[in-house]
């Protein structure tokens, strides 16, 4: 699990600092377009992973607004000191960014796949697997020629038996 967090990191850092400056041309209707499509790469606490998770976001069209996606990989803590317990995530959605300047509201939906394997004390292993539905509405802060970025809101999440539709998030990252 940690092996793949590090070759996440690597990978999107490596991508991140390759990067030149982001050419922006305005249109008519006031679209800002961009010489390719926005990315960001940011961490996030809650949400989508329900504890943390490392997340690639990409519009699909060459503007700094509309319609995109993000993925991540996520790690859920514990809160027993001798757990050998292991959570791992997957969270994927699609996103619309509406707003302008670098300032959005960010709404969105998706899914995350979970899978856990718990230690329990007796030495015996559980494990197993699940799938949530996942909201985004939320405000997001992503300078529209790259740089730090911020979100915070609220991520809605279905479970088979439950709803929360208050649980929140926050994420730092970087846009490029």
């Amino acid at each position: 699990m940690k092996q793949f967090l590090i070759i996440f990191l690597i990978l999107t850092c490596t991508k991140l600092f390759a990067q030149d400056t982001i050419h922006l041309r305005h249109t008519p209707n006031e679209l800002t377009i961009t010489d390719r499509a926005p990315q960001a790469v940011f961490a996030e606490i809650f949400g989508r992973s329900l504890d943390f998770s490392l997340n690639y976001d990409r519009r699909f069209l060459n503007q700094v607004d509309g319609w995109g996606f993000c993925v991540g990989v996520g790690v859920l803590g514990s809160d027993e000191i001798n757990d050998n317990s292991n959570y791992f995530s997957i969270p994927a959605s699609i996103n619309y960014l509406a707003g302008r300047n670098g300032k959005y509201l960010e709404v969105g939906a998706g899914l995350t796949y979970f899978n856990a394997a718990i230690d329990n004390t007796g030495g015996a292993i559980s494990s197993g697997s699940s799938v949530i539905g996942t909201f985004i509405i939320g405000y997001r802060n992503q300078p529209i020629r790259g740089g730090f970025m911020f979100r915070a809101g609220f991520s809605p999440i279905i479970l088979k038996t439950s709803f929360m539709p208050y649980y929140p998030y926050v994420s730092f990252g970087y846009n490029f």
